[in-house]
């Protein structure tokens, strides 16, 4: 998939420009400090009003964002979403429930700020689009369920042309992506496959390190 002509400017004087960037691989991992432009660029791919790409298939799916979830029982969002979405696949969407333990008939406005940020994240890889996009996955997230998400997104991860990933959380990312991109400032400093960063160095850690110096 080719990414082209990106440029976007922001009221706060921040500029996304990115001219061209080809993204490799099966599950791709956006990195960046806070502030670096990652979510900026999964929003400006979800709506692709200023640019162009190369692709073919179902549209992006950019992640529910927690905090705008509906007041109402997750049954009903799910039904909502099902409704909407022709790829919503309800089986994957019941056994993720079950395995994050959270009850169909729970109500969003009573669940914790990490509930909801899963409940979220269920129902987007609930989707089954070509491209899948999930910005800032684990924050905020308890240990015991990051490791269910990471497990999560290694078993479907089969089913998608992609899954962009964008995260600061850079241990979090090393078990499942294979290719790797930097953005620093609004624009792309560096991008490798994991298997040639692990030629050079121990872990994508230090791979970011090296890239990320001032």
């Amino acid at each position: 998939m080719k990414i082209e002509n990106i440029l976007k400017n922001y009221d706060s004087g921040f500029e996304l420009d990115i001219p061209c960037l080809e993204l490799k691989g099966n599950v791709i991992g956006i990195l960046g400090h806070i502030g670096s432009g990652k979510t900026s660029l999964l929003k400006t791919l979800s709506k692709l009003n200023n640019g162009s790409y190369t692709r073919s298939g179902n549209d992006y799916f950019y992640m529910v964002e927690f905090d705008k979830l509906p007041r109402s029982k997750v049954r009903l969002i799910s039904n909502v979403f099902e409704s909407i979405k022709p790829h919503f696949n309800r089986d994957r969407f019941n056994s993720l429930l079950d395995i994050f333990k959270i009850d169909s008939e729970d109500i969003t406005s009573e669940l914790s700020d990490g509930q909801k940020k899963i409940l979220s994240f269920i129902l987007t890889i609930s989707i089954e689009s070509e491209i899948l996009l999930l910005d800032e996955p684990f924050s905020k997230i308890d240990p015991y369920n990051r490791k269910n998400m990471i497990n999560t997104i290694i078993e479907v991860a089969k089913n998608y042309k992609h899954i962009i990933v964008a995260s600061h959380e850079i241990g979090n990312l090393q078990r499942i992506i294979d290719y790797a991109v930097l953005i620093k400032d609004g624009k792309i400093i560096n991008s490798s496959s994991i298997e040639i960063i692990e030629k050079d160095f121990p872990d994508i850690k230090e791979w970011y390190r090296e890239n990320y110096k001032d």
